[in-house]
């Protein structure tokens, strides 16, 4: 019988909530940016608006829209749980909806470590496990891999991957034995 392994022991790190918060703001900067410092932008868009009271409404609306991006990593990250089992991985998920999922690792094809360009800024690693559970995906694994690095970094399942972001290296490279030996069957 194995011990269980859950995120409590390997937790996602906040630093991954402030790294998302940060790929969402660094547009959002550039876009103040460009129309803060670009007579020509700034020309074209108030002559869009109009009157600088007309623009307080978008502003509210922009402020909310932001906050809610602001809260989207935190409760992604406060939603997920993960664990190792002696037969499978257990994954609850979800901010509105709560979404299990057990991945048998008999189904378990791939299991790799990644780190982007912001993983490298922040020294974390994002543990990626390829499975097959029967259901035939409608993209490839480079396809959504692609996917995934054009938008605000996932967690969780994602079509056949589960991936597990915001980890130090130790905890990465742990959690890839032990399931790799659990796969092998080495308990």
């Amino acid at each position: 019988m194995n011990e269980i392994i859950t995120e409590k022991k390997y937790p996602v790190s906040w630093l991954w909530v402030l790294q998302s918060i940060s790929r969402y703001f660094s547009g959002l900067i550039v876009l103040v940016l460009l129309l803060v410092f670009s007579p020509f932008i700034q020309n074209m868009v108030f002559n869009l608006i109009g009157d600088l009271e007309e623009i307080y409404p978008y502003l509210i609306i922009a402020a909310l829209i932001s906050v809610g991006y602001l809260m989207k990593p935190i409760l992604r990250r406060k939603r997920f749980h993960y664990s190792f089992k002696d037969n499978d991985v257990k994954v609850e998920q979800g901010i509105i909806s709560k979404q299990e999922k057990e991945i048998l690792y008999s189904t378990i094809v791939n299991v790799e470590i990644k780190q982007d360009l912001l993983d490298k800024i922040y020294h974390l690693y994002s543990l990626i496990i390829e499975f097959n559970d029967g259901e035939k995906s409608e993209e490839t694994v480079l396809e959504i891999a692609y996917k995934m690095s054009n938008k605000i970094q996932r967690i969780g399942v994602y079509n056949n991957l589960l991936i597990i972001p915001g980890l130090s290296e130790q905890n990465a490279e742990t959690l890839k034995y032990e399931i790799t030996k659990r796969i092998r069957g080495n308990i």
